[in-house]
């Protein structure tokens, strides 16, 4: 059976990162940074792309899947530091996941309100958990689509917001006065663009989907690396014409009044028709609902495999690794996770739960290049590490700062969330009296690369 080839990687490493990610952050995003948000995409997209790098080089050197959780795995005598960073990433996804169900059902609801006389609070909500109980009962049943599909269904969805894109370019050309949002460019203030990275960041992190999908790729020594690098470029690009032409011609009271949904009104500025404009709210809304849909699918999927391996490790409880009869499908990690997921989705805000799985993913690659700047097993080029190793902490300072002054119940929620991992890792493991593992079978298998 023929593995992923080029085509098929970078489509799945564009379709997790595009997955949802802009259609649910960038109003959230534009309110704090304003036009100068573009500068957020650019800064957070180039340590993606020294994160991916990391990432690259170390999954090459182990030959062996499994991302962050493996690299601290095999690189560290101590297993706690490896389980909190296991046990982070799994509530990154979730956070991840959450952002997802909430964006489908904000989507949903504002063409549902239009027809129910329900609020659109209460749509959001119904239609948030049942996508996800769906999406449980199809996991479950182990229905998945193929790599080949991927690169389909990503096609369409990235064609969709070209074209958006090409239109407000052209449009702001032609029609320079419907720039409604042209603020000054700083109009936020110069720290903005780079606290707007704390919305913004998970955006980026689908491409390290890559590394968990290494066995199963064609010349897996030479695509890992090109699969990677491609599909944040490709990503990077699409958020760039996005970001600038919504924050350039909405109107800010527009961005303020529609936050997570502002995106199906980028071109109301641009046609005068209101057929036009309809035409592009409903094409827009379906491509938002196509691509949270698909990638709740996939990363709960993902997800809940990551939390049987970390669990068939010992580094989780072993409830997580039980699995269905044919031993394939994980299906108490599912069930957990879409609980968990359900209820972050129920209680928390958007900006929250974006902001958690952004900040846990700014920890995460800054633990990835930790490990490869302390290795002198690896060759790689320091410079790119050294982007990620100092450009993710400078960002997490500030988002943190930020919270002090502004936001003291989302920064005792995060810490509060960060500190019960911390606390429940240390108390697992003492009750479970782990002693570091033999990393012999990963050390072999490295030699092979």
């Amino acid at each position: 059976m023929p593995g992923i080839n080029f085509r098929q990687a970078v489509s799945m490493g564009v379709g997790a990162m595009v997955g949802g990610g802009i259609f649910a952050v960038l109003g959230i995003a534009i309110q704090v940074a304003g036009r100068a948000v573009i500068l957020s995409y650019i800064i957070a997209g180039i340590i993606a792309l020294a994160s991916g790098y990391s990432y690259a080089k170390l999954t090459l050197y182990l030959n062996d899947e499994g991302g962050s959780f493996t690299f601290l795995e095999y690189f560290l005598n101590d297993d706690r530091p490896a389980a909190f960073v296991g046990w982070t990433l799994i509530l990154g996804y979730i956070g991840s996941i959450a952002m997802y169900a909430y964006t489908f059902g904000a989507f949903s609801a504002e063409m549902i309100a239009e027809y129910l006389p329900v609020s659109k609070f209460i749509i959001r909500l119904v239609v948030s958990l049942l996508v996800l109980a769906i999406f449980l009962i199809i996991n479950l049943q182990g229905i998945q689509s193929s790599a080949e599909s991927e690169f389909w269904m990503v096609f369409l969805k990235m064609l969709i917001l070209f074209i958006v894109s090409i239109i407000g370019l052209v449009s702001l050309a032609l029609h320079p006065a419907i720039a409604s949002g042209a603020t000054t460019f700083f109009s936020k203030g110069y720290t903005a663009p780079i606290l707007a990275i704390s919305t913004i960041f998970v955006s980026y992190q689908g491409f390290q989907l890559l590394s968990y999908e290494y066995e199963e790729m064609e010349d897996r020594e030479h695509l890992i690396m090109r699969g990677i690098i491609t599909s944040i470029l490709i990503s990077a690009t699409i958020y760039l014409l996005i970001s600038f032409v919504t924050s350039t011609i909405v109107p800010p009271k527009l961005i303020k009044q529609k936050g997570e949904t502002v995106l199906a009104y980028v071109l109301f500025n641009v046609f005068s028709s209101s057929v036009l404009k309809q035409i592009s709210f409903v094409v827009i809304v379906i491509a938002a609902l196509f691509s949270t849909a698909s990638a709740i699918n996939a990363t709960l999927f993902g997800t809940a495999r990551l939390a049987a391996r970390i669990a068939g490790d010992h580094d989780l409880p072993a409830i997580f690794s039980f699995k269905d009869k044919s031993q394939t499908i994980p299906t108490h990690s599912l069930i957990i996770i879409t609980v968990i997921t359900a209820l972050l989705t129920g209680l928390g805000s958007l900006k929250e739960i974006t902001g958690f799985a952004s900040l846990s993913f700014l920890i995460i690659f800054f633990v990835v290049s930790w490990v490869l700047i302390r290795t002198d097993k690896i060759d790689y080029k320091k410079p790119i590490v050294y982007v990620s190793l100092f450009g993710t902490p400078i960002v997490i300072v500030l988002y943190l700062v930020n919270l002090v002054l502004h936001n003291l119940r989302e920064l005792f929620l995060t810490l509060g969330i960060y500190g019960a991992i911390l606390v429940m890792v240390l108390l697992f493991f003492e009750e479970q009296h782990h002693q570091p593992k033999n990393k012999q079978n990963i050390a072999s298998s490295s030699q092979n690369t």
